[in-house]
């Protein structure tokens, strides 16, 4: 397929604006628009650079298995959605369960539940042992208190309001932070068990890397997420996804409706630690591997290597100590992905990564709904998915997408 120049993306704009976006890896792009509790959806093109990809209102859900029809009450309310994507795939949105886990203080789990409860996800699993911060209500809209409540308590809480349709709960026994030992492991892979997708909120990267293992044994599909300060990160491993894509073209008729060709296409996901070891050398040739391969990549991937090696915590590039680190870890991503080193000064790093540490409302907005919109689509498997890492920076006002394993294993025509 032909390449496509990046797509500019909107900035992050009202802390409640629901934007999602659907990417293909360093080899696709989408955008999508589309009120709270609806979603519209455009299908992807091939493209060897990384993405750009355009903040919109996000999209609704996805959804598992079943085809029966939504009826009653549920059918008034969905209505809008129905007439859009049909009563199949809001039936399938019914029956999918996802789980929540860890961040629900902050305002990216928040955002998340927010989207995925208005677009009618069957069952919603809060999983949290923290208490509300003191700082929550800055970025988490549900929350309106100082502190003292279970976070996941309220965040369900307000998600039930959201839409009673949805089966919330609250699970305020498992701390899904705490993974070191078989006990605790144990813990968490039960609530995994129960639930067709997993979305990580906010948890360390070391902790994502070890709950996505354990998903996988399980055939649990992972998506995790985290907001940076001025920038958010989301990466999915969705085992062996097939999802159906839709083309169009013109009819010999001038006057003809359009003619529609659907795709049946599965794309197979590495794990996370398999797709930080990915080199896009491997894939990509010398002249689009230096477009591909930024340095803000690189940055990323260092910063990510950097909190792996320190049981999840950010470097603190105002110390030098840490800012050789990241350097050193930014020299062998790029060894790794095979391009030169990045000219990046200490001044340009700090500034890329100042308030890693915090959050702020708008990016949570733009980062919770487009997780949400992964999950919608997911479950739903009508649009290409995530494929597989997006960087989203508020200095660039978009979010950009790099495929690192990512593979097509089977296309199928299934209609026009």
């Amino acid at each position: 397929m032909a390449p496509v120049s990046p797509a500019r993306a909107a900035s992050p704009a009202a802390k409640r604006a629901l934007s999602p976006a659907t990417p293909r890896g360093s080899a696709s792009t989408t955008s999508t628009t589309a009120s709270p509790t609806c979603a519209d959806s455009t299908s992807e093109r091939a493209s060897p650079t990384p993405k750009r990809v355009r903040v919109a209102a996000p999209t609704a859900a996805p959804a598992a298995a079943t085809a029966a029809e939504v009826t009653g009450e549920a059918a008034q309310i969905y209505d809008r959605q129905i007439r859009l994507w049909g009563h199949a795939a809001q039936a399938r949105m019914r029956s999918a369960r996802v789980a929540v886990l860890g961040g629900s203080s902050r305002g990216l789990a928040a955002e998340a539940v927010k989207a995925m409860a208005l677009a009618g996800v069957g069952k919603l699993v809060i999983v949290d042992p923290a208490n509300v911060t003191p700082t929550a209500s800055a970025a988490n809209f549900f929350v309106a208190k100082e502190g003292g409540e279970r976070a996941a308590e309220v965040v369900a809480a307000g998600a039930r309001v959201l839409n009673p349709l949805v089966n919330v709960e609250a699970r305020t026994d498992v701390d899904v932070t705490r993974v070191a030992t078989e006990a605790e492991r144990e813990q968490v892979r039960a609530v995994l068990a129960s639930v067709d997708v997993a979305v990580l909120c906010d948890v360390p990267v070391p902790v994502a890397i070890t709950i996505n293992t354990m998903a996988r044994q399980l055939g649990v599909k992972t998506l995790f997420a985290a907001v940076w300060g001025f920038n958010a990160v989301l990466m999915a491993d969705l085992l062996e996804h097939t999802f159906l894509h839709e083309s169009s073209e013109s009819s010999a008729d001038k006057d003809g409706d359009p003619i529609v060709t659907r795709h049946r296409i599965t794309l197979a996901f590495p794990p996370l630690t398999e797709a930080l070891a990915y080199s896009l050398a491997t894939k990509l040739p010398p002249r689009q591997l230096k477009k591909s391969v930024t340095p803000t990549l690189l940055s990323f991937l260092a910063v990510i290597a950097y909190m792996r090696e320190h049981d999840g915590r950010h470097p603190d590039l105002a110390k030098e100590t840490d800012r050789d680190a990241v350097r050193a870890a930014t020299a062998a991503q790029a060894k790794q992905h095979g391009v030169a080193v990045p000219e990046v000064d200490a001044t340009a790093l700090e500034r890329l990564f100042r308030g890693s540490t915090l959050e702020l409302a708008p990016v949570c907005a733009v980062a919770g709904n487009l997780l949400a919109q992964e999950v919608l689509k997911t479950v739903q498997g009508k649009q290409r998915p995530l494929s597989n890492l997006m960087i989203y920076t508020t200095a660039g006002g978009a979010g950009n997408v790099w495929n690192l394993g990512v593979v097509d294993t089977a296309s199928v025509t299934v209609g026009e």
